[in-house]
């Protein structure tokens, strides 16, 4: 019996997936082989342009969500000036030089 149990515990350690940070490589070199780091990121490590647009598209944003996506896009949910009685939201999605995908 305690053999049997050692030779589970090792073949399960044996298939365990060990996950290193937080970051996927595409690509194999150069521009695509860049290392995107997936998950939340501040508001302040969007690229500019992203910004930018923001500024110029949506009056009094504030940023609610903004992520990296492990294909290199962004994910950004905001929240700006509606009417006098709500705000609006809204969801855009941005590739990894600030160019609107979705939104």
């Amino acid at each position: 019996m305690k053999r049997m149990m050692f030779l589970i515990a090792i073949a399960f350690s044996l298939s365990a997936v060990s996950v290193a940070g937080n970051s996927s490589t595409i690509g194999g070199g150069g521009k695509h082989g860049q290392t995107y780091h997936k998950g939340n990121i501040s508001p302040k490590e969007l690229p500019k342009a992203i910004t930018k647009y923001l500024k110029e598209n949506y009056e009094g944003y504030t940023i609610l969500v903004s992520k990296r996506k492990n294909n290199g896009n962004y994910f950004v949910k905001i929240r700006f000036s509606g009417n006098r009685h709500y705000s609006y939201y809204r969801s855009l999605v941005f590739d990894n030089e600030g160019r609107v995908i979705k939104g």
